[in-house]
C-alpha cells in the first residue's frame, strides 16, 4: 500500500517511563514515543514502575491506571511521597470522572486517554518535555487506501476477499505489526 499523507511529529527530548501492563499497548506506545525522539523504559506493573522511577533517570512517566500488583494511583502516590517531582501523566481507558479525580489526587499532572489520539498525545507530551530543534515527518497511509493484512487473492478473479480488508482506523503503520499478530 502507498504512503501518502505526511504528518509532523514533534521531536522531544527526554526519557519516558511507560508503566503499562498490556503488552500490545506497551509495543504501540513505545513506537509512538520513539517516533517523537524519546527514549522509553517500560514497567509491566506499578511496583516495577516505582522501582524504575527511583533508580533510573526519567523525565516523565506515563502511568496506566489499572495494573497488577500496584495500580497507577497507588504507584503515583508512593512516588510523590518519596519526593519524585517529575511529571506523571495518567494513562487510562476509563471515562469515569471519579477515576480522573483519583489519579489527580494521587499526584498526576495530566491525563492521556486510551484509545490514543496521536495529536493529543504529542501535544500533551510537548507541554512537559523540551523540544528538539528538528521536526520528524513520518508517513502514514492515505485514508482512501485499504491495507490488506495476510490476504490472498481469490483464485482467478484477483480480488481480495472482503473479510481481509482492514478498517481505516487500523491502517496506522504503527498498528500493523500488532494487527498482523491476530491475523497471521
Amino acid at each position: 500500500s502507498k504512503l501518502a499523507i505526511k504528518k509532523d511529529i514533534p521531536q522531544l527530548d527526554g526519557r519516558v517511563l511507560l508503566a503499562e501492563d498490556n503488552g500490545d499497548n506497551r509495543m504501540l506506545m513505545t513506537r509512538y514515543l520513539n517516533r517523537a525522539g524519546l527514549e522509553v523504559i517500560v514497567a509491566e506493573d506499578g511496583e516495577i514502575a516505582v522501582k524504575k522511577a527511583l533508580s533510573e533517570s526519567v523525565h516523565l512517566i506515563l502511568m496506566d491506571q489499572h495494573m497488577p500488583k500496584m495500580n497507577g494511583p497507588k504507584a503515583t502516590q508512593m512516588l510523590r511521597m518519596t519526593g519524585f517531582s517529575r511529571p506523571i501523566l495518567a494513562f487510562t481507558a476509563s471515562d469515569d470522572g471519579e477515576d480522573f479525580i483519583e489519579m489527580e489526587k494521587a499526584g498526576c499532572n495530566g491525563i492521556i486517554e486510551k484509545p490514543i489520539k496521536t495529536d493529543q498525545l504529542y501535544a500533551k507530551l510537548a507541554e512537559f518535555l523540551p523540544a528538539k530543534k528538528k521536526m520528524n515527518t513520518a508517513a502514514v497511509q492515505a485514508p482512501n487506501k485499504k491495507a490488506v493484512v495476510g490476504a490472498e487473492k481469490d483464485n482467478d478473479s484477483g480480488a481480495v476477499p472482503e473479510q481481509a480488508i482492514v478498517p481505516e482506523q487500523w491502517q496506522d503503520e504503527d498498528l500493523l505489526p500488532i494487527v498482523k499478530q491476530f491475523v497471521e
